[in-house]
């Protein structure tokens, strides 16, 4: 399971950067809608927490899903580009 970490202090300097969920961990006992987690030991909080907190780990899900990078580009003028490396992408 996958805890977020909305209402935990972790010593970032800007709160943007900060992973949004933390773990995974492993569940040691279920009461209602509540779990008990096994967290690490540096972190100092309570292991109890909420359904609403929790993600399950769903692992890669991209396993399966690799694109292989074209061997050419062709423009809307029918100009032909070998394509060596990609520099720069978003």
């Amino acid at each position: 399971m996958f805890l977020s970490s909305r209402n935990i202090i972790i010593n970032k300097f800007i709160k943007k950067l900060e992973d949004k969920m933390l773990g995974p961990f492993l569940i040691i006992k279920k009461i209602e809608a509540l779990y008990k987690l096994k967290l690490s030991t540096f972190m100092k909080v309570y292991n109890v927490f909420h359904s609403n907190l929790l993600r399950a780990n769903l692992g890669n899900s991209l396993i399966n899903q690799i694109q292989e990078s074209p061997r050419s580009i062709v423009t809307l003028k029918g100009e032909k580009y070998e394509l060596n490396d990609i520099l720069n992408s978003r």
